[in-house]
C-alpha cells in the first residue's frame, strides 16, 4: 500500500472526534490526521501528549460512538475495535489500552471454525500460501518497480493468469502493459564496471548503480575509506589523513555498529543521518573522489544480498554504485591488503577508530541511469452470455498491486538496508486476485467482461493504475465497478474492512448479498471514497468509476523487513477472495 500524497489509514477519513480544549469540551469535526498519529504521519512525543492530553477514556468513547454510528448506517455486523487500529494506536500512544473493547451491536459470537475459514474447492489456502511464498521470497529483493525481481514477479503473475484461463490483454496481445515512470531512475544496460583491464563485471549480480549518484564515466585508483563518515562529536573521521582526490572510494554502508547490527551512535533500531547513503556520496565528492562504491557488511544486510537500491533522481554529485561483498573481498585481496569486509568491520568495532587505506587497484566504469519503466499485468475473462450481440459490453475491473519497496529508503518504516518482502503489502492481494480469477473462470453465465490487473508502481504514486485509467483495455465508460484488493493477509477476529461506495448502487447491494454468503465474516463498512490516496482505486474514483477496496488493516510489520510470508493468514485471504467472488457475481447479474 502506498503512503505518499499524505495517504492515511482508513480511520483518518472515517472518524470524527470530540476535541477537549481549555478545560471544557467542545464538539469539533476534525480529520483524524489532524489530531492522531498514523502510519503515514507521526508526531514528536511531546506533540502527541499535547494532542492526546484529555486522556484515553475520551478516545475509547469516540471509537464507541463512531463504530455504533457506522454500524447503524452501513449494516455493519459488528462493532469491535479492529486489531489494526489497536495495533497502530497502541504502538504510537501509551494512552490506549491494548485490550480495549467497544459495544457490540447485534454481533453473534464466532464459531469454533468459521464457515469462511473452511477449505473451498474454488479458493485454495495452499495455493494462496504458495503464491505469497514466491512473491515475498527475499530472492526477488522486494519487487521494486523496474528491478529484476519485479520483472520476475510480473512473469509469475502472467503464468498464474494463464493457468486461471484468462486471455492476455496487454500491449500487442501480450500480458504486459508497459508505462513510463520518469520519477524513477534505474541502471541501463550500458552500465559498465571493470577492475583494471579485466572483463566487465555482471550488472545486478556483482554491482548495481544507484540513483542517488549521477551519470558519467570514471577511472581512478581504489581507496578504502571505512564508513565514509566525519562525526565531529564522536571525533571519528574516515577521511582524516587520507587523500582520495581523483580516486574511486569504497565505503561501508551504515555506521559503526555491534555484532547484531545496532548503531553505536543512535537509539536502538535507528541510524544517525550520517549513515544515509546520500550523505556518504556527498562526503566522498567533497573530498575529491570521482566515484563511490558502497558495500553492505553482513551484520547490516545478511544474505541474500540484494543490490536493488535505486530510489533517487539521478542528480547526485558523482556516480555511485553498490557492490556485493564477494566483489569487495576480491578487490581487497587482489591488492595484497590481506583484508576482508568482515575483518575490517571487526577491526573498526574493536578499536572504535577509523580504518582507511589506499588499495591501489584501478577501477573503471560507466553509470547510465535511465527513466524507469513499469508494467501492469493485464488479463481478461470475456463475457460468455450476452443477451444481445449489439449491446455494448459491460466491464468489471479487479485490481491489486504487486510492486513493493527497495532494500532501503524513505518509504521503509524500519531503518537500515534489507529486503522488505511485502508479503501482506501486497503479495496477499495478488494471491487473492489469482484465486478470484480462477473461481470466476469456472463460473458459467458471465454477462460482463472482467478485467484483472496486477498494477505496477503503486508504491511510487499509483503509476500503473493511473496509466490504465488513461489507456484502458476496455472502455472506461463501460466500466461500472472497480474492486481493489490491497493488504488482506493479516485478518484478525474474522474482520475485513470494505472501503468505498458501500452504501450506494451498484456496490452497496452487491456487498450486502455477498456478505450474506460468508457467515462468520465480520464486515467493517467504511462509506468513504478517496480519490487521492490509499491505493489503486483512487484513479478510478477520480474518473467517476464506483470503487470498493478490501483491506484487513495495518500492523507493526508494515513496510518493514518483518512483513514475511509465514505471517500471512492464508485462510483470511481466501475469505476475502470468496467475499469478492460473491460481489462480482452479484455485480455481473445486476449490471448498470
Amino acid at each position: 500500500m502506498e503512503t505518499t500524497n499524505a495517504r492515511m489509514s482508513i480511520w483518518e477519513d472515517a472518524t470524527r472526534l470530540l476535541v477537549h480544549r481549555n478545560g471544557g469540551t467542545k464538539v469539533l469535526i476534525a480529520n483524524v490526521y489532524d489530531v492522531l498519529p498514523s502510519p503515514a504521519r507521526s508526531f514528536p512525543a511531546d506533540s502527541l501528549r499535547r494532542r492526546l492530553r484529555w486522556g484515553r477514556s475520551l478516545i475509547k468513547g469516540v471509537f464507541v460512538i463512531f463504530l455504533i454510528v457506522s454500524a447503524s448506517q452501513g449494516g455493519c455486523s459488528h462493532a469491535t475495535l479492529p486489531e489494526s487500529a489497536k495495533s497502530e494506536f497502541s504502538k504510537q500512544s501509551r494512552w490506549l489500552d491494548a485490550d480495549v473493547q467497544v459495544v457490540s451491536v447485534g454481533c453473534a459470537s464466532d464459531p469454533a471454525t468459521p464457515a469462511w475459514a473452511m477449505e473451498n474447492p474454488f479458493f485454495s489456502v495452499r495455493e494462496i500460501q504458495a503464491n505469497v511464498n514466491f512473491l515475498a521470497d527475499a530472492r526477488l529483493g522486494g519487487r521494486m518497480t523496474d528491478t529484476p525481481g519485479n520483472v520476475e514477479a510480473a512473469r509469475y503473475i502472467a503464468e498464474q493468469f494463464t493457468d486461471a484461463g484468462l486471455q492476455s490483454a496487454g500491449d500487442e496481445g501480450r500480458w504486459f502493459q508497459s508505462f513510463p515512470v520518469p520519477i524513477l531512475k534505474v541502471p541501463s544496460r550500458r552500465c559498465v564496471l571493470r577492475v583494471s583491464d579485466q572483463p566487465p563485471l555482471e550488472l545486478h549480480k556483482d554491482y548495481s548503480p544507484i540513483a542517488l549518484g549521477t551519470n558519467g564515466a570514471f577511472d581512478g585508483p581504489l581507496v578504502f575509506a571505512g564508513y565514509g563518515l566525519n562525526n565531529r562529536i564522536r571525533r571519528y573521521n574516515d577521511y582524516e589523513s587520507l587523500s582520495v582526490r581523483g580516486a574511486v572510494v569504497m565505503v561501508l554502508a551504515g555506521e559503526p555498529h555491534n555484532e547484531s547490527g545496532q548503531s553505536r551512535w543512535a537509539l536502538k533500531g535507528k541510524w544517525t543521518r550520517l549513515a544515509r547513503l546520500g550523505y556518504k556520496i556527498r562526503k566522498a565528492a567533497d573530498a575529491g573522489a570521482v566515484a563511490v562504491l558502497i558495500v553492505a557488511p553482513e551484520t547490516i544486510l545478511p544474505d541474500p544480498e540484494s543490490l536493488h537500491y535505486v530510489y533517487g533522481n539521478g542528480t547526485g554529485p558523482i556516480p555511485a554504485i553498490r557492490i556485493c561483498r564477494k566483489l569487495a573481498d576480491r578487490l581487497l585481496s587482489e591488492s595484497g591488503a590481506d583484508q576482508s569486509i568482515a575483518s575490517l568491520v571487526a577491526k573498526i568495532e574493536a578499536t572504535r577508530k577509523p580504518v582507511s587505506f589506499a588499495v591501489g587497484t584501478r577501477i573503471r566504469g560507466l553509470v547510465d541511469l535511465r527513466n524507469g519503466v513499469g508494467q501492469n499485468v493485464v488479463g481478461i475473462l470475456p463475457a460468455d452470455a450476452r443477451a444481445d450481440a449489439r449491446e455494448r459490453p459491460r466491464v468489471l475491473v479487479v485490481g491489486a498491486h504487486y510492486d513493493h519497496l527497495p532494500i532501503g529508503g524513505a518509504k521503509a518504516k524500519d531503518h537500515g538496508l534489507g529486503v522488505r518482502p511485502g508479503a501482506d503489502d501486497n503479495a496477499s492481494g495478488i494471491a487473492a486476485m489469482i484465486q478470484l480469477a480462477k473461481a470466476l473462470a469456472r463460473t458459467p453465465g458471465r454477462k460482463a467482461d472482467i478485467v484483472f490487473v496486477a498494477f505496477g508502481a503503486e508504491e511510487i504514486g499509483f503509476c500503473g493504475s493511473k496509466y490504465y485509467v488513461n489507456h484502458p483495455v476496455r472502455a472506461l465508460e463501460d466500466t461500472y465497478a472497480m474492486i481493489n484488493i490491497d493488504q488482506v493477509g493479516r485478518m484478525r477476529g474474522s474482520r475485513v474492512a470494505v472501503i468505498g461506495n458501500v452504501l450506494e448502487n451498484p456496490l452497496g447491494p452487491a456487498l450486502k448479498q455477498a456478505s450474506a454468503q460468508c457467515p462468520g465474516l465480520k464486515i467493517v463498512k467504511i462509506p468513504f471514497i478517496s480519490k487521492n490516496r490509499w491505493s489503486d482505486q483512487a484513479p478510478f474514483a477520480r474518473s467517476d468509476v464506483p470503487t470498493l477496496f478490501f483491506f484487513t488493516g495495518f500492523h507493526r510489520d508494515y513496510h518493514r523487513r518483518t512483513d514475511t510470508a509465514e505471517k500471512i493468514n492464508s485462510a483470511g485471504v481466501a475469505a476475502v477472495a470468496r467475499l469478492a467472488y460473491g460481489m462480482m457475481r452479484s455485480l455481473d447479474a445486476r449490471g448498470k
